[in-house]
């Protein structure tokens, strides 16, 4: 199998969730958070547990945003997730629905642990308005092919037509070298369940207007398009298409032609409203930090 001559990259439907789920749990597995959550020492059995949990976070991701899939020669192998501003973190209900597939087959000590790790990451998440990206995997057997570069490369492009900030969390050290190639910058680092992380965003390219202006004061806009989505408020809508029909299949290490079909399927952009000013944010109704970004913790994409 050819990845990188043969990759095709569209959006999941709601039937392939439990596919990507288990491509999830096959390629996080051994990540460093995901071993001390579940303290399960077995691979097949920790993979199993790992994707229990992505079974209920894709549907409320899928909800919340949209879940891409790298398809090679009709088989899925990478997956990319991202949230829309507002609706990066899973409501109280989705994580009451992710209680019992962490039971199956666990010990009752994992369920604070798995709800530990998702409340630092909910708690650290930035306090202005942003895309947030993950999960991101590909399949093990397939790494270093270009495909999580595909994928990330047609992220960026969405975020840089939405001109939106965005933002990761990350447990693996050698990931951030992989995510700065794309304009990403550590603004924060700290300890979950004792394993270190990583917390990281970038600013669209080719937006000084995005920037902080010179007092600090205002951060940018956000776009959204009026599309339909599942029923919801066609205001709070993301600006991505959902033709499921529709995909583009990219070059090799490259995907232009996605990005060409994205930027023409937005030509309706309209603008939904401004990003607040980070002094009007510092704190969450719970009394959590999260994360506040000044104008010197903007990182400068390359080029400006």
């Amino acid at each position: 199998m050819n990845a990188r001559s043969s990759l095709l990259l569209r959006e999941l439907q709601r039937a392939e969730l439990h596919g990507a789920a288990r491509l999830l749990g096959r390629a996080m597995r051994d990540n460093p958070i995901d071993v001390r959550a579940f303290c399960i020492q077995n691979d097949e059995r920790r993979c199993r547990a790992v994707t229990r949990l992505f079974v209920p976070a894709l549907q409320g991701l899928y909800r919340r945003g949209l879940v891409l899939g790298a398809f090679c020669e009709g088989t899925l192998v990478g997956v990319c997730g991202m949230a829309r501003p507002g609706l990066c973190q899973p409501t109280v209900l989705e994580k009451l629905s992710v209680v019992p597939w962490v039971l199956f087959g666990n010990p009752l000590s994992t369920i604070p642990r798995v709800l530990t790790w998702a409340g630092e990451w909910s708690r650290r998440d930035l306090l202005v308005p942003h895309w947030h990206l993950g999960p991101v995997a590909v399949e093990s057997c397939l790494h270093a092919q270009g495909i999580g570069t595909a994928m990330i490369d047609d992220f960026c492009a969405r975020m840089d037509q939405l001109q939106t900030l965005s933002y990761l969390e990350t447990d693996k050290f050698e990931n951030i070298g992989f995510y700065r190639k794309f304009g990403f910058t550590v603004i924060a680092e700290a300890e979950v369940l004792k394993v270190p992380n990583w917390f990281m965003s970038r600013p669209p390219r080719a937006a000084e207007s995005f920037v902080a202006s010179h007092d600090g004061s205002q951060i940018g806009k956000f776009y959204t398009s009026t599309r339909p989505h599942d029923g919801g408020d066609a205001s709070q809508l993301p600006a991505f298409p959902r033709d499921r029909g529709q995909a583009d299949r990219a070059e090799p290490g490259r995907t232009a032609s996605a990005h060409r079909s994205f930027s023409e399927s937005h030509s309706n952009l309209r603008r939904l409203s401004e990003f607040p000013s980070p002094d009007d944010r510092t704190d969450r109704s719970d009394g959590s930090p999260g994360i506040l970004l000044s104008k010197s913790q903007l990182p400068t994409a390359k080029g400006e």
